[in-house]
């Protein structure tokens, strides 16, 4: 809902969302004992009996005003997020979580000169509080006596700011910096007396991570040079500093003798920087970007070092070189196409590994999981009728190594694949109706694959979608 009062704007949002699945599980393969479950039955369950839902709300404000030449725009926001998960062959587990997340976020542009340059100052803060709830039982029936009881508050408070100065006419310089704190405050505790606190008692009962408190604090900086060189071609160079904390959701999780802990990892860093140029005409736009990434302590899903929880990556880098264009051919025709080539790979470091795989691995110079060489998009748009719209995209990506292959020795890749999507749209004046063909082609392909932790040249696949259609109607009220 927006109301408009002058010079003044006031915005309503405000949303609901649930979600029920099935959590099948991989698909095992093992060469060295003829297993393979991905080829004999793509959709077969692994896990059949484990399942999960999420119930969630949020609503936010807006308020935007004039001062002056200067803008003032105050927001707040809160979402609630209800989840629960059945998981039957771990144990079994239930949990029953509950996420509460606020903001408050106000900020100011001010536009000035100084000097006989122009400046668009942006200055503001964030404050944003999380609470994480979760109650873990070993069935549904169970919860409202739980084993673990679990809370997690987080803290985040920052300050920012960017100017964009018109050094020239043709000379644009862009400056930022944000500073931002973190205060993590959690406890657990057990009830032994529950129902399935103590599997094998007295020898093996459930226990309670130890209280952790922890503050944590970084920075980011930004700056950014643009250059018109013609009225058609500019060149443009950025370097900027980035950072990532973990959140209250990712911390409480098990070691490697299954005993629960709060993991507070160290803040991801990473320092990245930009070269590129692009060329503008009517209908037509092409660039071309070289691109360095050095990442710190990535945050990362890792059973190799905490058991089956969050850990801290050896540093990394990845560099390439981005390609991007786009061609209004007729008034209702247009393509677009994009290229990029990444080379991920670990600066240093080891993985501590276990005594099924090795211990100490090495990566060192080895790529990165998960971050495939090459990307391809083609895209095209048809108006080939009044008001209707054919659209089709293809997406094409290289293979990929496995997540905990970080050593780059199983000796197996996600397989490189590509699909083709369709979208006919239709414009009315009451809204729009659209049908979608995604996977045109009913490609068997996957994105994610798991090296497994204890058997040397077993993974687990997870399957995405075969060919899926879907229709959407869009009614607008004026």
């Amino acid at each position: 809902l927006r109301w408009a009062a002058g010079e003044s704007l006031f915005d309503l949002r405000f949303g609901t969302d649930s979600q029920n699945l099935r959590l099948p599980g991989a698909r095992r393969v093992q060469p060295s004992i003829g297993l393979d479950e991905y080829t004999a039955d793509r959709r077969g369950a692994q896990t059949p009996l484990d399942w999960s839902s999420r119930d969630g709300e949020r609503a936010g404000m807006t308020f935007i005003t004039k001062l002056g030449s200067a803008e003032l725009n105050i927001g707040a926001d809160w979402r609630g997020k209800e989840q629960q998960a059945y998981y039957d062959q771990q144990g079994p587990i239930f949990r029953d979580d509950a996420l509460d997340v606020s903001s408050f976020t106000p900020r100011v542009r001010i536009p000035f000169s100084l000097g006989g340059m122009r400046h668009r100052l942006t200055v503001g803060a964030d404050w944003v509080n999380w609470g994480y709830d979760s109650r873990r039982s070993n069935q549904p029936q169970n919860i409202n006596q739980p084993i673990n009881t679990v809370r997690v508050d987080q803290a985040t408070r920052g300050w920012y700011l960017q100017d964009s100065i018109d050094l020239t006419g043709t000379t644009l310089l862009t400056l930022g910096w944000r500073e931002e704190q973190v205060r993590y405050q959690a406890q657990d505790s057990v009830d032994v007396t529950a129902p399935g606190a103590c599997p094998f008692p007295p020898f093996f009962c459930f226990g309670a991570a130890p209280a952790a408190e922890e503050k944590q604090k970084q920075h980011a900086w930004e700056i950014g040079l643009r250059q018109a060189m013609s009225p058609a071609i500019a060149g443009f160079v950025r370097a900027q500093r980035s950072f990532r904390f973990v959140n209250a959701d990712e911390i409480y999780d098990f070691d490697t003798l299954g005993n629960p802990q709060f993991q507070i990892l160290r803040p991801q860093t990473a320092h990245t920087y930009e070269a590129g140029t692009e060329w503008r005409r009517p209908g037509r736009f092409a660039r071309v970007t070289l691109f360095r990434m050095d990442v710190d302590d990535e945050i990362h899903l890792d059973p190799f070092t905490a058991g089956i929880g969050n850990t801290n990556l050896p540093p990394s880098r990845r560099q390439g070189v981005e390609l991007e264009s786009s061609w209004q051919v007729t008034p209702t025709l247009k393509l677009g196409a994009g290229y990029a080539y990444t080379d991920a790979k670990f600066l240093e470091g080891s993985m501590p590994g276990n005594a099924f795989i090795g211990t100490n691995l090495n990566v060192a110079g080895k790529r990165v999981p998960l971050v495939p060489e090459h990307k391809l998009n083609l895209a095209l748009a048809w108006d080939f009728a009044a008001r209707t719209r054919l659209s089709a995209a293809l997406t094409a990506l290289s293979e990929q190594y496995m997540d905990n292959d970080e050593p780059n020795t199983l000796g197996v890749q996600i397989p490189a694949f590509a699909l083709v999507d369709l979208k006919l749209a239709r414009e009315f004046d009451w809204g729009r109706l659209s049908a979608a063909v995604n996977n045109l082609f009913d490609e068997a392909y996957y994105t994610y694959a798991v090296r497994s932790q204890f058997t040397a040249d077993r993974y687990g696949v997870y399957p995405l979608p075969g060919r899926t259609l879907s229709l959407t109607a869009e009614i607008r009220i004026d």
